[in-house]
């Protein structure tokens, strides 16, 4: 399960990488195989099998790509056999990734072959945990800013997904505005409830960050704000900024350490074994007024910012 985590970690980095395109490597070489699915079933149509090269080991790759076979059979030529270079065997079904162990040639070898067995699927979530949440508070002039990253980790050998009975419920104050979720989430798993949102899935074994943020209100003096996860976790950290107020709160202990991030000083509030239903209620007094809007800043965008519910 690591190596698998492992490999999808490095993928995320050789997306970045492959924006720039390389020249492709030419060679004698032949990386074949099949790909199969769980318990042999019919492959979906249409799916393709993708090489990404490595030069010496490192990125930007070279993707090239074929059609799979009916009987799920690929073959790339003209790969470059030299043992220093890097490959890996990829494809994409529904939406989530299936790779190959990082292959090298041997010195000499001029074929490798390289069966690839598509991940199986589950409704059961049994193999889903939380270790871990960190929460960060921030003002803004138009409220508080809440970011919440939940670090699941399937400990699992399937990719959880199910769509009548969503494994992740993301509960929100009732007055939150502008909630947004991090881009690795599938739009379609997004689910709207009544106190919030849930998502379906996919999970595939190893950490799969959930990250949802929003808005509330900001109070001058006197303001209760209570958070809730949804999940059982491990650990729960919040990140509260130095404003100059009081913050009481019986539901986590302060760590008695601060961190900056962005150049203001926050405080660290941690729980530990929380339950599903347990909420964070904390007190502020003495609350400054909330900053003034920044001036509009003219800026550049790829289109591939978080979504906005």
């Amino acid at each position: 399960m690591r190596r698998t985590t492992i490999k999808l970690l490095c993928l995320l980095v050789i997306a970045f990488l492959s924006l720039v395109t390389p020249v492709a490597a030419q060679g004698t070489g032949v990386i074949e195989g099949q790909v199969t699915m769980p318990g042999n079933g019919a492959l979906p149509e249409g799916l393709e099998v993708e090489l990404l090269f490595l030069p010496n080991g490192q990125g930007p790759p070279v993707i090239k790509k074929l059609p799979l076979g009916e009987d799920g059979a690929y073959r790339f030529t003209e790969v470059d056999p030299s043992p220093q270079h890097r490959y890996l065997v990829r494809v994409k079904i529904e939406g989530e990734d299936n790779l190959s162990d990082v292959l090298a040639f041997q010195q000499g070898e001029t074929t490798l072959q390289v069966d690839l067995r598509l991940l199986e699927r589950t409704t059961d979530a049994s193999a889903l945990l939380l270790p871990q949440v960190n929460m960060v508070m921030d003002v803004r002039s138009d409220g508080w800013l809440v970011v919440a990253l939940y670090r699941y980790e399937n400990s699992g050998e399937q990719i959880i997904q199910n769509e009548t009975n969503p494994p992740v419920q993301l509960p929100l104050p009732a007055d939150a505005l502008s909630v947004q979720f991090g881009e690795e989430m599938r739009p379609a798993g997004i689910i709207e409830l009544s106190d919030g949102f849930a998502y379906t899935g996919p999970f595939a074994p190893g950490e799969t960050p959930v990250v949802v943020s929003y808005l509330l209100s900001y109070q001058e003096g006197e303001q209760e704000v209570t958070l809730r996860l949804g999940a059982a976790a491990g650990q729960v950290r919040l990140f509260v900024p130095q404003l100059g107020q009081r913050t009481e709160t019986l539901d986590m202990a302060v760590l008695g350490l601060e961190d900056r991030i962005g150049g203001r000083t926050f405080e660290v509030y941690e729980a530990e074994a929380t339950s599903a239903t347990q909420g964070f209620t904390f007190r502020f007094s003495g609350l400054p007024p909330a900053p003034a809007p920044e001036a509009p800043v003219a800026s550049e965008s790829n289109g591939n910012g978080p979504r906005v519910v």
